[in-house]
């Protein structure tokens, strides 16, 4: 009879602590997560449902109990930079576990995509420009007035003399060569 009243002591000791803290059993509650301040440029939604937060969705913050899984989605050409607040252990995985054992808030940063394309520097020669390629280590560039300029880099370029005064409207690498094309049935090869 003492072993199973200590046994059921110990039952009921474990059952009070383990609602205490959140876990086993229904006990636990329900606490309000918040996506705060509302992302641009993504999306963070939630499972199960309830947050719908961003650029989708205007659904924000929502009450759960137990574990909820936060999914960061970037828009087009932007890419997920991280969680913060009470997510910031998630670090750059795009999903994020929370346990919800108080109200937590988090955010989530999307930035442009890296690389090429996202930042441009304006370059001008004063002639209107219609085509440019690259091939064998080089830029091409081609335009009004016979313009032709090449760059090894797309930064620093060097007007070449073409020798005409008409507009060069097409320009192709290929078996080694640039082949620039324009008015009056122009071809001009090189090298």
């Amino acid at each position: 009879m003492r072993k199973v009243f200590i046994l059921a002591l110990l039952m009921l000791t474990l059952s009070a602590f383990l609602t205490a803290c959140g876990g086993g059993g229904s006990g636990g509650g329900s606490y309000t997560l918040s996506i705060n301040p509302t992302p641009t440029n993504g999306t963070v939604t939630s499972s199960p449902a309830g947050i719908n937060c961003g650029s989708g969705g205007s659904a924000c913050s929502a009450s759960f109990s137990g574990t909820v899984v936060l999914t960061a989605t970037p828009d087009a050409g932007y890419t997920f930079a991280g969680w913060t607040g009470d997510c910031s252990n998630c670090s750059t995985g795009t999903t994020c576990n929370i346990n919800m054992t108080a109200d937590k808030t988090c955010s989530a940063n999307f930035t442009a995509s890296g690389g090429a394309g996202t930042t441009w520097t304006l370059r001008h020669f004063g002639n209107t420009l219609y085509g440019v390629v690259y091939g064998n280590n080089t830029f091409v560039a081609l335009g009004s007035s016979g313009a032709i300029f090449t760059s090894p880099d797309g930064i620093n370029w060097t007007q070449r003399n073409s020798g005409t005064s008409h507009a060069l409207y097409g320009v192709t690498y290929g078996n080694g060569m640039f082949v620039v094309v324009g008015d009056d049935s122009i071809i001009f090869t090189s090298p």
